[in-house]
């Protein structure tokens, strides 16, 4: 599969899922092995954690123990903090490894031609760029989002001008890709953060503009769709249960919280992997706009035939 290349609007999209119809199987066992490590954690700490008061959403504090909550609260202090401490710091790194995964797993297909990465490999190339991840992590919080926020609020005053209703329609999909292009041109630019943000707004607001904002709208739409599909079954099952679980009823209570738990478990890894299409088709619109690069496959293709 050629990475390096001028894709139009329809080639976006189509090769988003030619590649994981080449690479799936390997990109989602990578995937699932580093993040579902991760996710599972998460899970396991939410259950010791926070176990106690979930099962009393369904059985004792139904039945009258209005003050079970404060009273919990008060006397397991120490381990509630200690484990939002540790739920925070897995959420962290859960974060930084869904936003560089498919970064990674680009780049090390594009520079080897292997079809088969190894775990090792992304795990190297996430320890080496760490720090890169960490900045972009916090920059994107306190300097991109601000500004989503403030553009939000314009769209939604101008809304009563019609115009605003537009703007906020495509304020989503430009704010993502500028997101994902100074994600890109981080990691695989080894640009600093800020350079690297001002090289994604060049690369938005450029005449691609709405090649890649339609893209990635249309991208987005098919992920939520199904994402919204599949995380449906365990909401469905929790309001279901509130109404089905007698009161007092603790262990019944506990095994319907460890049920939808793990239902959340696994339709949260699959929401995961779904969107790491969109991170995808991202990185063909940042392949797109990076003449250089494209010119630098070209010579290395040119080398190789040579040889």
């Amino acid at each position: 599969m050629e990475f390096y290349k001028k894709r139009d609007f329809g080639q976006i999209i189509g090769d988003t899922f030619t590649f994981f119809k080449e690479y799936g199987r390997n990109f989602i066992l990578n995937y699932l092995t580093i993040n579902g490590g991760i996710i599972l954690l998460l899970l396991i700490t939410v259950v010791l954690g926070y176990g106690e008061i979930i099962s009393q959403l369904f059985g004792g504090n139904i039945s009258g123990e209005t003050y079970y909550f404060q009273q919990y609260y008060n006397d397991n202090q120490m381990m509630l903090i200690f484990t939002s401490i540790v739920l925070f710091l897995l959420l962290l790194l859960l974060m930084l490894f869904t936003f560089s995964f498919p970064v990674f797993y680009i780049k090390i297909v594009s520079e080897t031609g292997n079809k088969k990465v190894t775990t090792s490999e992304i795990i190297d190339h996430f320890k080496g760029n760490f720090k890169r991840l960490l900045l972009f992590y916090l920059g994107t919080i306190f300097i991109v989002t601000p500004i989503y926020f403030a553009a939000t609020l314009l769209s939604a005053f101008l809304i009563i001008i019609m115009i605003g209703l537009f703007l906020f329609i495509m304020l989503i999909p430009v704010m993502l890709n500028i997101v994902n292009f100074s994600l890109f041109d981080t990691l695989i630019g080894g640009n600093s953060y800020f350079k690297a943000l001002i090289t994604a707004f060049k690369m938005q607001f450029s005449r691609r503009f709405w090649k890649y904002m339609g893209a990635t709208l249309v991208i987005y739409l098919i992920i939520y769709v199904i994402s919204m599909l599949f995380t449906l079954i365990p909401i469905l099952i929790f309001g279901f249960s509130i109404f089905t679980v007698a009161g007092g009823a603790q262990d019944d209570s506990t095994v319907m919280v460890i049920l939808i738990l793990v239902m959340y478990f696994i339709s949260i890894i699959f929401s995961f992997i779904v969107f790491n299409a969109f991170y995808i088709s991202a990185g063909w619109m940042y392949f797109d706009s990076r003449e250089d690069l494209q010119g630098e496959a070209s010579i290395s293709e040119i080398d190789q035939m040579g040889l």
